[in-house]
């Protein structure tokens, strides 16, 4: 047990971390922490892909073994209130006989410093010891209570919670067609278990996925120079939608427990057929959107508030500063027209209260247009957005090698 107390507003309680491990071996390890602090303490913990920073202050917490990183450890709803306790579960493999040093690491992270400060809350020498059943059974029974108070009980109680209000939510929408009282405190229950499942590596699951990740069509408006459409030897825009009975059953069964539905993989979203149907069930469930679109259809004032009204991610497609070679690499695509559609879109979400959805340009690199990221940052901001992704080019033969950021690391590097 530890329970001592540091300038992060962080006090370590107790945790499940032995003296003695089995070698070559597969762990589950905890630690329970406190907010001692006066205010809400922000981490940085769910990183991914459509990720909300919302404040200029994160810490994150990291588990080193013999100083060098090992996992990040997750906490849920990345926030801890004043004086509330979290318990945190990383996984650990021990590796071979002898002796690591196993320590727990908070770093401050800060808009204008990446990382601000660190420091160690948990540190302990762990002896790994040869495979052997008496190790193991000590440690099942030394720290099983550890595990069954802060893991197993926990979970049991929100699976029957998450049951009960599931019942309640379906019993109120098929016999008075609203479930909306409900559907809150379902998503909720459900993310909590989800992520508690996840931590703990559960293999068979009671919770449904808060975030889905459909195709509803593979088509697309544009042939630009760099897509991996080009090198198939099929044409995925003669491929038909996505039918109606499928997306019918994933909106039924999947979307009350839903946070978000990301719509965006291999063809332009904004045409497929179901479109309509998916902005109402994002509005009659409280889904929210993510997408990535080439924004050629993003037009119509009526289209645009509707698809800000559940937006919670969009990025534009946006490979250049130069009109030219903006339509060179993005065959089909206006320049002008792409920049006024994001204006209009920005306007609407202007208005709206906050926090807001975020918008956005991705930027896909080669050698031509590399040059042009600070002008593509500025072209941003100039449009009303807040964030700009850029990803590395990929070439599919010999003769586009030359295009690659691969040939040149040293000017990737320096821009």
């Amino acid at each position: 047990m530890n329970s001592s107390r540091n300038n992060f507003g962080i006090r370590f309680l107790c945790h499940n971390i032995p003296n003695v491990l089995s070698a070559n071996f597969n762990w589950i390890l905890g630690f329970r922490i406190q907010n001692t602090s006066e205010r809400v303490l922000y981490f940085h913990s769910h990183s991914s892909f459509y990720s909300t920073v919302t404040n200029d202050k994160n810490l994150k917490i990291s588990i080193l073994r013999d100083g060098s990183f090992v996992a990040n450890a997750l906490v849920y709803n990345d926030c801890i209130d004043h004086g509330q306790c979290e318990t945190i579960f990383f996984p650990f493999h021990t590796g071979d006989e002898g002796e690591c040093h196993l320590q727990i690491a908070v770093t401050e992270h800060r808009y204008e410093l990446p990382v601000y400060r660190s420091g160690i809350i948990f540190s302990r020498i762990i002896r790994v010891k040869r495979n052997s059943f008496t190790t193991y059974l000590k440690r099942k029974l030394i720290y099983g209570w550890f595990d069954f108070l802060y893991s197993e009980l926990p979970l049991i109680l929100k699976r029957l919670q998450y049951r009960y209000n599931k019942a309640i939510y379906y019993y109120f929408s098929q016999n008075n067609g609203s479930g909306k009282t409900n559907i809150e405190q379902l998503k909720s229950i459900n993310r909590q278990v989800a992520f508690r499942e996840k931590q703990v590596r559960k293999l068979k699951l009671n919770s449904l996925p808060s975030y889905i990740g459909i195709d509803t069509t593979l088509r697309c408006n544009l042939k630009c120079k760099s897509c991996f459409r080009n090198h198939l030897k099929i044409d995925l825009n003669s491929k038909s939608d996505m039918p109606d009975y499928i997306l019918n059953q994933l909106i039924q069964e999947l979307f009350p427990t839903a946070y978000t539905v990301n719509l965006s993989s291999g063809g332009e979203p904004l045409l497929s057929r179901h479109k309509d149907k998916i902005l109402d069930a994002c509005g009659k469930y409280q889904v929210f959107l993510s997408l990535t679109t080439n924004g050629t259809l993003l037009k119509g004032n009526d289209f645009l508030k509707r698809i800000a009204s559940v937006l919670h991610h969009i990025e534009i497609s946006f490979d250049s500063s130069s009109p030219e070679l903006f339509e060179a690499l993005r065959s089909g695509a206006s320049y002008k027209d792409i920049l006024q559609n994001t204006k209009n879109l920005a306007k609407i979400r202007a208005a709206l209260p906050t926090p807001r959805f975020n918008m956005g340009f991705s930027m896909t690199l080669f050698r031509e247009n590399l040059e042009e990221i600070v002008d593509v940052m500025h072209i941003v901001s100039d449009v009303g957005g807040n964030f700009l992704r850029t990803d590395i080019g990929v070439v599919f033969n010999k003769a586009d090698l030359h295009r690659s950021v691969l040939n040149c690391p040293e000017l990737y590097n320096e821009i």
